[in-house]
């Protein structure tokens, strides 16, 4: 079954990464770039501790890895599609940053793999704000529903690869993952809803 998991996870991964870079490509999306820049860090270092405490191998959490090469295309392809220049930071950037020192003092420093893991999903988390803030105060739906939903669809199926492992870091890192894309679900269909609204209004008057 955690062949059969990781197959899939790959795939749908491929699919969703491609499907967005598209999206983006053509002009659409929010194009949140320090959010996307802050996750592929916070992935990357919770790939890198991960492997390195409790004889983790890859493989049982193969989520981590696939989502650092998405996140990391998703990057490339908004410098391509925005330009190069240097996005500006805000207050929930800065948190997410702090992470980084706190991450590599535990895994280095304190030898503490675990520990630097945990505040890796940590970042990864607070990351999400700026983009949470935007849905929730927007007027209209930046994002596709198409890609948030294959998200969702990988996010259970690194969570079931974990339980099936007996790995908790793993099902954590999955479940994390999953009430991250649903909440982004929920918010985006409250405004397509709004932006319905909007219409039925705009025609009785």
């Amino acid at each position: 079954m955690m062949t059969v998991n990781l197959v899939l996870m790959a795939v749908l991964m491929a699919a969703a990464s491609v499907y967005y870079c598209r999206y983006m490509l053509a002009g659409n999306g929010a194009r949140v770039m320090t959010t996307w820049a802050i996750i592929t860090v916070g992935v990357g270092l919770s790939w890198v501790t991960y492997i390195t405490y409790g004889g983790n191998d890859w493989l049982s959490n193969a989520a981590n890895l696939i989502d650092f090469v998405a996140s990391l295309c998703i990057v490339v392809t908004i410098v391509v599609s925005y330009g190069p220049s240097r996005p500006a930071l805000e207050l929930w950037d800065w948190i997410g940053l702090m992470f980084v020192p706190i991450i590599l003092y535990q895994w280095l420093g304190a030898n503490d793999s675990s520990a630097a893991n945990f505040w890796a999903q940590a970042m990864m988390t607070v990351a999400y704000v700026p983009s949470w803030k935007k849905l929730a105060t927007g007027e209209e739906n930046p994002e596709p529903f198409t890609f948030w939903f294959m998200i969702l669809a990988i996010s259970a199926l690194a969570a079931s690869q974990g339980y099936v492992g007996g790995n908790t870091t793993a099902v954590w890192y999955g479940l994390r993952s999953l009430v991250i894309s649903v909440s982004i679900l929920v918010l985006m269909e409250r405004l397509e809803f709004y932006s319905m609204l909007k219409r039925v209004f705009a025609k009785l008057n």
